[in-house]
Formats: C-alpha cells, structure tokens, sequence
C-alpha cells in the first residue's frame, strides 16, 4: 500500500497550504513566478540549514538537490488511457474506451487515490461507462496517468446509451415497453424492468451524455 493512502486530509491541506504560501514569498522575492528548479532549489537549501532526525533514511543536511519527475503527456489521447479527475484531496480513475457518434466513451472505475498517479492495485468497473468530453483532458484538469489497454476487457468495446419509453417514444414502435439500448451502430436492443431501473430510466436519473463537471460530481456522489 502507498505511504499516502494512510494520512488523513488534514496532512496534504496543511502541506499544500506550506508550499503555496512559499512559492507566493520566492514570487514576492523574484518580482516573477519562481520556476519549478528555482523552488526546488531553495527546498533544497532550507533542507542544508536543519539538523536532527526529521527523516528515518538521512540527515536533512545530507540532501544536495531535489529534482522534479515531471509527468509525461502522450501525444495523443488513445483507447486505453487511463485518466485521473481530481475530486477535492482524492482522485477517482477512468478508462478511456473510444470515440463514436455518441461522444467520448469512458469506463468508470472504482476506488480512488491520494495523487493521479496513486493508482489502486486493482480496477474494478463501477457501473456502465458513460459518455462524456475529452475537453478537461485537453486542459490538463484530468490526467493522463497511464496506458492500460489491459483494462479495455472489463468495458463492452461499443458503450450503448438508452431510450426511455418517455416522450416522443411513447409511440415509438422500436423503443421497448421498458426502452431500448443504442449500440453507436444504430442497432437497438430492447431492455427489461431490472435493467431499465439499473440504469436510472424508469425514475429519470439517466442522462445519454454527461458534460465533464457533471462526471465528476457524479464520481464525487459515488465515492
């Protein structure tokens, strides 16, 4: 188990807290934003002027430098890729499963981890994938954390939406008495009671296509 998946919220609202307000004094210092080495730098130095038993491995004198593992962005987002959303102090993980007609396809999964790299050991699917944007992956908002087309077998390779016998489909003849699922093909598949109700057609909680904030409350609810 990561280290980070034991402390409390209360920890990162503290660290994070510590750091903002320290790169807020070097930009004061700087009359610019410091860059990531500059802060670093000066981690570093602060870590040269302490003494005692701060760490179980070193000497906070001992350390010379500290350097950034920067995160790597594929070129372009792919079937497989597995995304992280930020929600408050945790991110939730989803698979990107592939663009249609209907939108960008994503397979959601359960647990959640400290950072967007935190990732559980194991992935389970947690519902029916949803179809969404790849707008806040363009904006850097969710991140790209891994390729993992191991996953794709845990999502159908064609995500249906649905058709509630609401509305217009009252006299639709392809809709089912319970409505009817869409494969991006255009086939339609008439659905029974239980899975109608899974799904939230029969009291109105299904929605074809969610726009990426609703995603991410619909994860927040679920954690």
């Amino acid at each position: 188990m990561n280290v980070l998946d034991g402390l409390d919220d209360a920890v990162f609202a503290e660290s994070t807290d510590f750091l903002a307000g320290l790169a807020s004094r070097l930009e004061s210092s700087l009359g610019r934003k410091p860059t990531i080495a500059e802060f670093l730098e000066l981690l570093a130095a602060s870590l040269q002027l302490m003494n005692g038993d701060l760490f179980e491995d070193v000497s906070p004198n001992a350390v010379r430098a500290l350097l950034p593992q920067l995160e790597k962005r594929p070129r372009k987002t792919a079937p497989g890729m597995l995304l992280a959303v930020p929600l408050n102090t945790r991110w939730r993980f989803v698979l990107y499963l592939g663009s249609n007609r209907f939108g960008d396809a994503l397979g959601i999964l359960g647990g959640s981890g400290r950072t967007p790299t935190n990732v559980p050991e194991v992935l389970v699917p947690h519902g029916k994938p949803v179809y969404s944007s790849l707008r806040e992956v363009r904006s850097g908002r969710w991140r790209v954390t891994a390729c993992r087309p191991d996953l794709m077998s845990l999502f159908p390779s064609m995500p249906e939406i649905y058709h509630a016998k609401t509305g217009l489909n009252l006299e639709n003849t392809r809709i089912g008495e319970f409505g009817s699922a869409e494969s991006p093909d255009g086939r339609l598949r008439q659905i029974d009671s239980i899975e109608a109700r899974d799904v939230g057609l029969l009291d109105g909680r299904y929605r074809q296509v969610l726009q990426p904030d609703e995603v991410e409350r619909c994860l927040l609810r679920s954690m």
